[in-house]
């Protein structure tokens, strides 16, 4: 799992997700990366976070509406997620974390009910609809390695082409920003290491 956000057209965004199991919801390292999820969320002022999000093959994400952890109540988890759709249809402005500055309007339906497991593993049924409902839909749909640009058509798409290029671009350019920052340490550490040898070397010598 990821300390950051896995920025889109990363393939563990156009994935499926795995089942979890009891078992693994009651461990340590669990909780972990639930606290991770929810401090990465908070910390980019999102307020939903799926698992593909940050490279876990995880089906489950974090949600709080009010977007602020002070919010602490409104906080959900939701894990091996299902929905049906109840009533109505609205169509709202809608960003990603994953496709950040870029917005556009999706199509979703309005009161869903919802089924899943919450951080201890109990089951837990409730309807939403609005806001709420939204965020939900969106996240499952990166469980099942869907985006909101799928959710589109074909004029909306269009529209958003040169923001997603502009986006992927950027993308690339950070990636080899990273690479080139990765390559500077690890030759900064062989310096290290060979300025130790010659340490030791002259040592053995004045002895």
């Amino acid at each position: 799992m990821k300390n950051i956000i896995v920025l889109y057209p990363h393939n563990s965004l156009k994935e499926g997700t795995k089942h979890v199991t009891l078992d693994y919801i009651q461990t340590d390292e669990f909780r972990s990366r639930i606290s991770t999820m929810f401090r990465l969320m908070y910390y980019n002022r999102g307020v939903g976070l799926a698992a593909p999000q940050v490279g876990w093959d995880a089906k489950l994400f974090v949600c709080n509406p009010k977007g602020k952890p002070e919010h602490v109540s409104d906080a959900l988890v939701l894990i091996n997620p299902e929905w049906i759709p109840i009533d109505g249809v609205q169509i709202d402005e809608e960003g990603c974390l994953s496709v950040p500055g870029i917005w556009a309007p999706v199509r979703r339906h309005d009161k869903i009910s919802v089924k899943a497991l919450n951080e201890e593993g109990f089951e837990f049924e409730f309807e939403a609809s609005g806001f709420l409902s939204r965020i939900i839909q969106h996240e499952c749909d990166h469980l099942d390695g869907i985006m909101m640009m799928d959710r589109l058509d074909s004029e909306a798409l269009a529209d958003l082409n040169s923001d997603l290029a502009g986006h992927i671009k950027r993308v690339k350019e950070l990636r080899r920003y990273r690479e080139h920052a990765k390559i500077r340490r690890a030759l900064a550490q062989k310096r290290k290491e060979k300025e130790k040898a010659r340490a030791k070397v002259k040592k053995k010598k004045r002895k």
